[in-house]
């Protein structure tokens, strides 16, 4: 893969819990003409239109999970994709068990297959298999624990066949890790077998030192701590610093919802 620019644009750092401050989950990926949107957290078309990046240069939109504050904009971005007659193919690649849902909510909300002047492909996730992006890109999902929680506590409620991903986007001559949620920061250790150019990790389900703990026999090139539980994110400044003490090697940020990111 040739080594070019890639662009990371933080259109949502927040957790799942309503704030007033950070936008829910969403984060757009630019390199060469190919753009990828991982989660679709709202308000991101409006974050998107703020930006500037047309809803048609959106290539692929990469779901890590089904969360709404990973999805909840999802419905929104396609209509805003419809209405304004996007003609450029989309794929959407999410979880296996949530596209027969998804593709339901969007005809219960009259986002109809045949009003789409566009080509719409819905991929499901084959935990370990590279996704080709483009020619010089792919995306491989890793199954994290983030969901495990739930489906021993509600085994008869829980989807069958659920599951939430992290992500290695191999694009431009880097390697990107996006962890999604996890249930654990160890959901990282086989996607971190080699440096990482870039790791944007949440900190919304495990205190920061554990991270932390961890991040020591992994360390990423460069660090994007996201998501911050809302009891965290009043000390997400000696977060930082923690993280960079313990990390001398590596460049580490609290991205706020705007911020971009050049690899």
């Amino acid at each position: 893969m040739s080594r070019e620019v890639m662009r990371l644009h933080c259109l949502g750092v927040g957790p799942g819990w309503p704030c007033a401050e950070r936008n829910a989950s969403a984060f757009l990926y630019q390199w060469g003409a190919t753009t990828a949107l991982c989660d679709c957290g709202e308000p991101v078309t409006r974050r998107l239109k703020a930006l500037g990046a047309p809803l048609e240069s959106i290539d692929h939109v990469l779901l890590t999970h089904l969360h709404f504050d990973h999805v909840g904009g999802l419905f929104f971005f396609l209509q805003g994709c419809w209405v304004e007659r996007r003609r450029r193919p989309l794929t959407i690649h999410a979880p296996a068990h949530g596209i027969p849902a998804l593709r339901e909510m969007l005809r219960q909300g009259f986002t109809l297959d045949a009003l789409l002047p566009f080509s719409l492909t819905w991929r499901a996730w084959t935990p370990g298999r590279p996704v080709a992006l483009a020619d010089d890109a792919r995306v491989t999902a890793w199954p994290t624990s983030h969901l495990d929680g739930l489906r021993e506590r509600y085994p008869d409620e829980m989807p069958r066949g659920s599951l939430a991903v992290a992500l290695l986007l191999e694009a431009g001559g880097r390697r990107i890790v996006h962890s999604g949620d996890l249930g654990a920061p160890e959901d990282l250790a086989p996607l971190l077998t080699s440096p990482a150019d870039l790791l944007v990790v949440e900190l919304g389900h495990f205190p920061p030192g554990r991270l932390l703990d961890f991040l020591v026999a992994h360390p990423p090139r460069r660090l994007a701590l996201v998501h911050l539980a809302v009891e965290w994110w009043p000390e997400r400044r000696r977060i930082e610093e923690d993280f960079r003490r313990r990390l001398p090697r590596t460049e580490v940020s609290v991205p706020t919802d705007g911020a971009v990111l050049d690899l």
